[in-house]
């Protein structure tokens, strides 16, 4: 049986899978369900993560937090370092000035202090709406991800490493503290995916969210903590097919999930409990053909440069592919352009560091400039330079037009439910037929216009609008909104349309969005419903 915390060629041609995944799904159909590469590569750093840190352990070798975290600085941070600063030089030419810059800026800032998922999350929302897929830096939130998990847990597994020989009992304790988290985050994930009104802190919880994800990670460290105990008491068969159940599992998920399916939920099961399998009929012996495919010259050589192609691949996506006007054969070139700069990066940046020992004060002074200095100082200033319109006072009072909040939004018109308050009205001594300005934020845009409009026709306007909930006929459900939120969007279609059923009759201005991605309308969840206003 193989022993754990060694480099093997089979793990990273897994890695090889998961970031293919992730890099079809962005250029094309091929698969809906390839945003689950992301899952895999968790399992994966799980089960490698906590493998390195039993064989430091069985070899007798000191288990340190601080070397295991200046390990992780110099693993991950030169290359994002380099990655941030490049896609917003980059960005500064090739993005709009009034909100993508400063948006691609803010991730960056974030992604250097562990926390791009958050700032997503507030800055460009769901994963898969158009806003995010505008974010050049948008993959960054799964790196985030990732080290709030090891700056949470690193010391309970140093912990559990160091007690699990001179304390069996204590070592259970922890591994069975371990299973409770996981479990639970499992079931909070679950919670969130069902809409059930209940649901973490935003900053916590949803898709980019640490908490429900705590549970993937901990399925690949749990698996190589029972590992050494497992070894000659798993028949070969018996690893061959668990190893095989997981190739179903993740060729499923990848082939035929799609974006409306709730995710992180009970359904991520499929690819986390998959790539676990699947390392089982790895290290379980000969009897897995699979394992001689992913160890392939081809796979390692992709695995060995996963890293690279993740962080690299999106920015020139967002960056190239609305300048070439690409095709689909046109993005995959653009992804492959990414891969070849990510072997050069490989061969200039993470092998030479991965060789270095940082004993010298210089050295680690230049890894933390590149990780962090830099990209702060450049994220900052380019914020800097957004907020004044890079030096153009007309470009400054453009920005400033667009990105302020729209009267109906001040007045508080954008969350009516019922009969539209006072406040909501403007013009109302005016005797001309009335104007009403309804439907999502979309139509909040026009508040300004409509009341300027009203006041020289002089015609009342009544505004009632309310954010994300599209005026349609029938049940709108999304996976990423709770049950509140469909209650309060019913409420509001109900009470507007109460109102104009009995308002005086006047001009009404309908807008919503066209970017309601997962969205089911209608009756029957169908899009019949949006033509029955």
């Amino acid at each position: 049986m193989p022993r754990l915390g060694i480099h093997r060629r089979d793990i990273q041609g897994l890695r090889a899978v998961a970031v293919v995944a992730v890099v079809l799904f962005h250029v094309s159909e091929l698969l809906p369900g390839g945003f689950a590469g992301v899952d895999i590569f968790f399992v994966i750093s799980g089960f490698v993560i906590t493998g390195y840190l039993v064989r430091r352990d069985d070899l007798g070798r000191p288990v340190a937090l601080r070397s295991f975290f200046w390990r992780r600085v110099t693993r991950l941070g030169p290359l994002l370092g380099l990655v941030v600063v490049v896609t917003l030089l980059a960005s500064s030419f090739l993005l709009s000035p009034i909100r993508q810059i400063e948006v691609a800026a803010q991730t960056g800032i974030g992604s250097v202090f562990l926390v791009a998922n958050i700032v997503i999350e507030q800055t460009s929302g769901n994963y898969f709406d158009l806003a995010a897929e505008a974010n050049p830096l948008l993959n960054l939130w799964s790196l985030s991800v990732e080290e709030q998990f090891y700056l949470i847990f690193a010391p309970l597994l140093v912990g559990l490493i160091i007690v699990r020989r001179s304390s069996v009992i204590r070592g259970h304790f922890i591994v069975g503290l371990l299973t409770t988290i996981a479990v639970l985050s499992l079931l909070l994930a679950r919670l969130e995916s069902l809409n059930s009104g209940w649901a973490l802190p935003e900053l916590l919880g949803g898709f980019y969210g640490a908490v429900p994800r705590l549970w993937e990670f901990l399925f690949g460290v749990l698996l190589a903590l029972a590992w050494p105990e497992l070894v000659g008491r798993t028949p070969r068969w018996l690893a061959s097919g668990l190893g095989w159940i997981g190739v179903c599992a993740i060729l499923y998920t990848l082939l035929l999930v799609d974006s409306q399916v709730p995710w992180p939920g009970a359904t991520t099961l499929l690819p986390v409990a998959g790539t676990a399998f699947v390392i089982v009929g790895i290290l379980g012996g000969t009897g897995f053909p699979v394992s001689q495919l992913l160890g392939s010259r081809p796979m390692t050589w992709i695995g060995d440069r996963s890293y690279g192609w993740y962080l690299w691949h999106w920015p020139f996506i967002v960056l190239l592919v609305p300048i070439l006007k690409s095709s689909v054969l046109g993005q995959l070139f653009v992804s492959l352009a990414a891969l070849a700069l990510a072997s050069v990066t490989y061969s200039l940046v993470e092998q030479p560091l991965r060789r270095v020992r940082f004993r010298e004060k210089g050295l680690r002074k230049a890894v933390l400039a590149l990780s962090i200095v830099i990209p702060v100082v450049l994220g900052g200033l380019i914020l800097s330079l957004v907020s004044v319109g890079f030096g153009s006072q007309s470009l400054a009072a453009f920005r400033q037009a667009i990105i302020q909040d729209h009267a109906g939004h001040v007045a508080g018109c954008d969350d009516v439910i019922g009969a539209i308050p006072d406040v909501c009205q403007w013009n109302t001594e005016s005797s001309g037929r009335p104007i009403y300005l309804i439907g999502d934020s979309n139509a909040d845009h026009f508040s300004e216009a409509i009341i300027e409009a009203g006041r020289v026709t002089e015609r009342p306007v009544f505004i009632a609008t309310r954010g994300a909930c599209p005026l349609v006929e029938g049940d709108v459900r999304s996976p990423e909104r709770d049950a509140e939120w469909v209650q309060g969007c019913e409420a509001y279609r109900e009470g507007v349309m109460d109102f104009l059923s009995s308002a005086e009759s006047g001009t009404v201005v309908l807008a919503i969005s066209s970017g309601y991605t997962g969205y089911e309308f209608g009756p029957a969840g169908n899009q019949d419903g949006a033509s029955g206003l």
